[in-house]
């Protein structure tokens, strides 16, 4: 939990910089974390708990669609990741 509360205050700080010099309107961003539990990740369980955090600054489902173009357009997948979403037992599928 103090990691999470760590990374929050660091969203709250990015948060306030765009207010602070006033990008408010000129500023898109989505942060999302998700923080995957690991006692579960080994279970046999099928599912996977994951909490998460989020922050947006986006003014209406334009902006959001073009945050989510961006994010698919710069993505590229770690060669390695699906083995070790495969070990946790998560399906990506």
């Amino acid at each position: 939990m103090e990691f999470m509360a760590s990374i929050y205050s660091k969203v709250i700080e990015i948060e306030q910089m765009i207010i602070e010099n006033g990008y408010e309107d000129q500023v898109l961003s989505a942060i999302v974390i998700g923080f995957i539990d690991q006692e579960e990740a080994y279970s046999d369980s099928d599912t996977v708990n994951m909490r998460t955090m989020f922050s947006y600054n986006l003014d209406d489902e334009l902006e959001l669609e073009a945050i989510k173009s961006v994010m698919d357009d710069t993505y590229e997948a770690p060669d390695d990741m699906s083995d070790f979403f495969d070990d946790l037992g998560i399906s990506l599928n």
